[in-house]
């Protein structure tokens, strides 16, 4: 029976407009990072990336990211590639995904979900409002 790799720890997600990597240091720059989007009219498609920072990894992983509503249904969804790899339990991975055309039919509550081999491993929410509507 083939083992299982343990699920790993995701201990920061964050949606945002823009991640620029500095070429020198290596290090990654988050532009305008949000919870929400505030659009003028639905449906309408938004721009986002996506970064997570995982540890606790042992083996290979299929990511995806997945924007679910309220009652779970998957409305989006992305796969990382290639798989991570990691054999390191102490290593910090990084997962990257650069401008996103994410689609919403309408204003509400949504979440980001992020799975690794199926599990999840960390989920955030996520409004997509009208200008007129209260902050969220």
């Amino acid at each position: 029976m083939e083992r299982k790799p343990p699920t790993p720890f995701c201990k920061a997600f964050v949606a945002c407009r823009q991640i620029i990597l500095d070429q020198y240091t290596g290090e990654y720059t988050l532009i305008a990072p949000t919870h929400q989007a505030v659009c003028l009219t639905f449906p309408t498609v938004v721009h986002l990336s996506i970064f997570a920072r995982c540890t606790s990894a042992q083996g290979i992983y299929e990511l995806e990211l997945q924007l679910q509503d309220l009652e779970g249904e998957v409305l989006w969804r992305n796969t990382f590639q290639p798989p991570m790899e990691c054999h390191d339990p102490l290593s910090v991975g990084l997962l990257i995904l650069h401008n996103q055309g994410i689609y919403f039919a309408q204003p509400g509550k949504y979440e980001f979900v992020l799975l690794a081999n199926g599990e999840e491993i960390v989920r955030d929410v996520f409004w997509a409002r009208l200008p007129n509507q209260p902050a969220a």
